[in-house]
């Protein structure tokens, strides 16, 4: 057997190899994506992975001209070599750090300043000293689950709620008698100036008071000012409580719609039994009055959260010594492209968000949804002699990735056709930065910080005065 011989046959064989592994590879992850709980869009990137391996085999061997199934052989082995070293390349610590900042927009870094920690030891070292402590559980928990007796739509009162680690530290506030972000004592006062509704940015996710853009208003206005957001609200879930919660006839109410998830969330919500009720006049849970009920309700779905957190991360910690090993090179790690396979997952999944973004199912029913429960905001506010005010804000991609969303036109064009004031804070605000991203953690995907909390603040006292 002459030596080119021996070589194709060798070069035959691998490319075989490699066909099977890669048939077995898209296989197992359209399987993973089957019976994966979530969106099955993560595993799109490995799809890409194994089906180039698998047509390029494929492609090698129906050639059947020696010459070009060796020069196909020869370019296959050549691919899979270059992302090898590029595998390689990724252990050196200073490609590492700049693939963790500028591609995978790795948020916490590695300094001594940020918290390490995760939510779970938060939460037992806090609760040494606090036995009311607990963590956050966002509204969208109770939009799968059936037979509801109520939707709590907040929190539990007068807790230490701890929530996400953005900014390198953990939020953690003391909530108020109705489970929400503020000082316990805006309920007593006679005169309010503010009621804001909205999601987690309403909320303050995630720095702690008083940096969040209710707590900014109370201080730089010295008027009183309630906060009804909470992480995940949609807009049906922020009429719900904005029905359930408003008081003492507020001059504003101030509804801060973001961009990046608000009508998603509202198809959600839609399918609730139990919020869709709102939708009826005379329809309500009574909240305020039944607190010690929902208290005991929520407790008991921490203590599953809680559980689920340990058993989580107890498997982290018997992990942690093969995480550690693949933080550093040899053989076997680099054949796993653990690291190459990662940089894929997000450039695909990035793509993928804002793709589901612009098509997203429903869309048309969902504008009309939203453009009811907008009249249903406007007409509530009217009764209690408040002025609705409508402030939309942007999202990270816009300024990151130069993503423009073509909901931005119907939205505005329902609340300018209301008559109401329609505060654009891209236009307003981020645009005319030189850095808009200066506005994200670390500049990096998230929530505004505590500069963007504070220019949004600061632009609405400026033009409420």
């Amino acid at each position: 057997m002459s030596y080119n011989i021996k070589i194709n046959f060798l070069l035959d064989f691998l490319n075989k190899l490699f066909f099977v592994a890669s048939l077995i590879g898209i296989i197992f992850y359209l399987f993973k994506s089957l019976v994966s709980t979530n969106d099955g869009a993560i595993y799109f990137a490995e799809y890409i992975f194994f089906s180039y391996f698998l047509l390029t085999n494929l492609m090698i061997l129906l050639i059947e001209k020696k010459t070009l199934r060796f020069k196909g052989n020869i370019f296959f082995i050549t691919s899979l070599l270059l992302i090898l070293i590029i595998e390689n390349s990724l252990f050196i610590p200073k490609v590492q750090n700049f693939v963790n900042f500028n591609i995978l927009d790795v948020k916490i870094l590695n300094d001594d300043h940020y918290d390490q920690r995760n939510k779970f030891d938060v939460y037992q070292d806090l609760k040494k000293n606090h036995e009311n402590t607990s963590i956050l559980i966002p509204n969208s928990d109770f939009l799968n689950k059936n037979n509801l007796e109520f939707h709590p739509l907040s929190g539990i009162s007068h807790s230490n709620v701890i929530h996400c680690n953005e900014n390198g530290y953990f939020m953690k506030i003391k909530s108020d008698r109705y489970g929400f972000n503020n000082p316990d004592e805006i309920w007593d006062a006679k005169k309010i100036e503010y009621i804001t509704i909205g999601d987690s940015f309403t909320y303050g996710d995630c720095v702690n008071r008083p940096f969040d853009i209710v707590s900014n208003l109370r201080s730089k206005t010295k008027k009183n000012a309630i906060n009804l957001g909470y992480p995940s609200n949609g807009p049906l879930t922020s009429y719900a409580i904005l029905k359930e919660y408003i008081q003492n006839n507020p001059k504003y109410v101030i509804w801060l719609y973001y961009e990046g998830n608000d009508l998603q969330d509202l198809d959600k919500e839609l399918n609730s039994d139990i919020l869709m009720k709102y939708l009826n006049p005379n329809f309500s849970q009574n909240l305020k009055s039944t607190q010690h009920k929902k208290n005991f309700y929520l407790k008991e779905i921490l203590k599953e959260k809680i559980l689920g957190y340990k058993n989580n991360f107890d498997k982290i910690d018997k992990d942690s010594q093969t995480n550690q090993k693949d933080k550093e090179f040899n053989f076997f790690t680099m054949l796993k492209l653990q690291k190459t396979r990662s940089i894929l997952n997000h450039i695909v999944n990035e793509f993928m968000s804002n793709k589901k973004y612009i098509k997203e199912d429903n869309f048309e029913k969902n504008i009309y949804k939203f453009k009811i429960i907008f009249e249903n905001i406007l007409d509530l506010s009217k009764q209690n002699n408040s002025k609705l005010i409508f402030v939309y804000l942007p999202q990270y991609s816009r300024y990151a990735h130069n993503f423009k969303t073509e909901r931005y036109s119907q939205i505005s064009s329902i609340v300018k056709d209301f008559g109401v004031d329609f505060i654009d804070l891209n236009e307003d605000l981020f645009s005319k930065a030189d850095n808009p991203l200066i506005y994200f953690p670390n500049q990096k995907r998230g929530h505004y910080n505590k500069v963007g909390y504070e220019a949004v603040s600061q632009l609405l006292v400026d033009r409420l005065k």
